[in-house]
């Protein structure tokens, strides 16, 4: 039978330094309830992620982390978070789903824990790392993809089977990050940014002609952009001709962050009917200009690609000036329409305004 009672709140407040608890929450006598004192998370800097370590406490055989929802009856559907690199803490653990048994293989792996370790601040506890980008559901699905950083609300499912198996009792945990905001580099870069783009890539989206902007104060952009008329001006690509006239885009940037100096960008051409997500996007600049760095992946039924799209500009009264856009190549696997790794196109907004819909 599953156990659906009603669910706390938590708010986890990150250091890199300290651990520290910022919670009010009532105590349940339900072993699958965390409270204040079972559960800690830190930043870690060398992984890029948060290291989220929970209690193993009796009758507690594992955990997952989902989509946090405020369905109080548990009827809406809420789909696990995946990673969409592969990470050494992640890796090996398994799940059992409608009585089939998968393993966290590849690059993309469950955010779950069936095999409790020694900590010392927790005695036994489940420990699982959460990267900045993580992605849920599938094609055929809803799905999509968040960063994660300060007020990002997520859920520690716990259950009282190991491998998040639904037979047994589960308990939802929902819970709030709040963290000390994102550091950039001498250059004006996050770590985010440098590990998405090599420094080749940087180099050569410069030599292409594109703008880059750096810095931790950029401007907010929250709205849809249009791009139009959109024109190519460089390519990487062999024989291909520019300048080249593509059908009109747009950007629509919402949930921007300078805290955490993340923003989530969708782009479209509605004409072609083109819709891409950033799995989770990262923004710098000052003085109202700014540079956003976003992945893109697509999917086809036996390929996918990753892209990155680098979006600069300069925020200006109702709309964005000078707005430029290129689009890299960084892995592939499969269908030979995608362009090789590493190639790229360079775009901008041919009569140098981007106005605001």
């Amino acid at each position: 039978m599953q156990n659906r009672t009603n669910r706390p709140n938590l708010t986890l407040i990150v250091s890199t330094i300290a651990v520290l608890f910022l919670i009010t929450i009532p105590v349940f006598s339900d072993n699958l309830a965390i409270k204040p004192d079972d559960t800690y998370i830190r930043y870690d800097e060398i992984l890029g992620g948060f290291i989220l370590a929970v209690r193993a406490s009796p009758g507690m055989e594992s955990i997952l982390i989902t989509e946090s929802s405020a369905d109080p009856e548990g009827k809406q559907d809420v789909y696990a978070y995946r990673t969409i690199s592969g990470n050494s803490l992640n890796r090996d653990e398994k799940r059992i789903i409608d009585g089939y048994l998968l393993k966290n293989e590849g690059e993309e792996q469950f955010l779950m824990d069936s095999s409790p370790e020694p900590d010392s601040l927790l005695g036994e506890a489940f420990k699982i790392f959460i990267p900045r980008k993580l992605v849920f559901g599938y094609p055929w699905s809803r799905n999509g993809g968040i960063t994660v950083g300060s007020g990002t609300w997520l859920n520690i499912r716990s259950f009282e089977k190991p491998f998040a198996d639904y037979k047994g009792a589960w308990y939802d945990n929902p819970f709030i990050i709040d963290s000390n905001g994102a550091a950039v580099d001498e250059e004006g870069f996050t770590r985010e940014i440098r590990e998405m783009i090599p420094d080749e890539i940087m180099e050569q989206l410069e030599e292409s002609g594109m703008t880059i902007y750096s810095g931790n104060t950029p401007p907010i952009l929250e709205g849809t952009f249009i791009v139009s008329p959109t024109i190519m001006i460089s390519s990487s690509i062999a024989n291909e001709a520019v300048p080249h006239q593509f059908a009109d885009s747009s950007y629509t940037f919402s949930n921007q962050s300078n805290h955490d100096l993340t923003i989530e960008v969708i782009q479209e051409q509605k004409s072609v009917g083109s819709k891409f997500e950033g799995t989770g996007g990262f923004i710098v600049g000052q003085d109202g200009n700014f540079t956003i760095f976003a992945e893109i992946h697509q999917e086809k039924s036996d390929s996918w690609a990753r892209t990155a799209e680098i979006i600069s500009g300069e925020l200006k009264g109702n709309g964005i000036k000078n707005l430029q856009f290129s689009i890299v190549m960084l892995e592939k696997s499969g269908d030979n329409d995608y362009i090789n790794v590493g190639e790229g196109r360079l775009f901008y907004d041919g009569d140098s305004f981007s106005e605001k819909e």
